[in-house]
């Protein structure tokens, strides 16, 4: 589905990778789909995968519309995340 993979840290918190490559370290799996979510945007035109133009295709934009738009972020972060396994997209209780 996506090309952001998280794979957990020896100090805890997550690595987040683009394509086998890291992007960041984050302290809990949403931190790291927010920072996925903001290096996807930041990627773009040059990089846009395709769950990029689903989620704009969801609210019934093109994605050079929804890029610009406040919730785009999230909705990416919520994508992105859900293509993770179950136990570390969940939030801590």
């Amino acid at each position: 589905m996506s090309a952001y993979t998280i794979t957990e840290a020896v100090d805890g918190g997550y690595i987040l990778c683009r394509n086998g490559y890291e992007v960041g370290l984050a302290a809990d799996a949403e931190q790291a789909g927010q920072l996925a979510a903001r290096d996807a945007i930041d990627g773009y035109p040059e990089i846009a995968p395709d769950f990029m133009h689903d989620v704009a295709l969801d609210r019934g934009l093109g994605l050079a519309d929804a890029v610009r738009q406040d919730w785009f972020e999230a909705a990416l972060s919520e994508e992105i995340m859900a293509g993770w396994p179950q136990a570390a997209a969940s939030p801590a209780p």
